[in-house]
């Protein structure tokens, strides 16, 4: 596909925000969704990204989310399960994304903690791995 035949929208945030929360309240699966990437951080953008964290993450359910939400409101839509992307990826949406749904009290901050920790020991596997070929070589 040429550059030239993506559309690209600005404005009208608020109002795409609003049918977002209104579709998603009546998503008894999704607990938790955040909204992320330009659409947060720039004022024109080609798409609406959104994570969500379900009762059940099948890609089955995620497609026909997407579908719903393209069409409620006039903009694509990609969904990506919270749960699943890597921890960095994570941090980066939960810390800099707009949260439009917390269905379960806490779960946000749940995630996030979850999500330090992964981070946290993901960083001290790195520092051990490092120092074992740093051992290994003086051998």
């Amino acid at each position: 596909m040429a550059f030239d035949e993506y559309r690209y929208y600005s404005g009208g945030k608020e109002e795409v925000l609003a049918k977002l929360r209104e579709v998603l309240g009546s998503e008894e699966e999704v607990l938790l969704a955040v909204v992320f990437g330009s659409f947060v951080s720039l004022d024109s953008y080609r798409d609406v990204d959104l994570a969500v964290y379900t009762k059940r993450g099948d890609l089955g359910y995620l497609a026909a989310l997407s579908a719903r939400l393209e069409l409620a409101l006039g903009v694509p839509v990609d969904v990506v399960p919270l749960d699943e992307i890597p921890p960095r990826f994570r941090y980066s949406v939960l810390t800099k994304g707009v949260v439009v749904l917390e269905r379960v009290p806490g779960l946000y901050e749940s995630l996030l903690s979850r999500t330090l920790d992964e981070l946290y020991y993901e960083a001290g596997c790195r520092r051990l791995c490092e120092r074992i070929d740093a051992f290994s070589g003086d051998l």
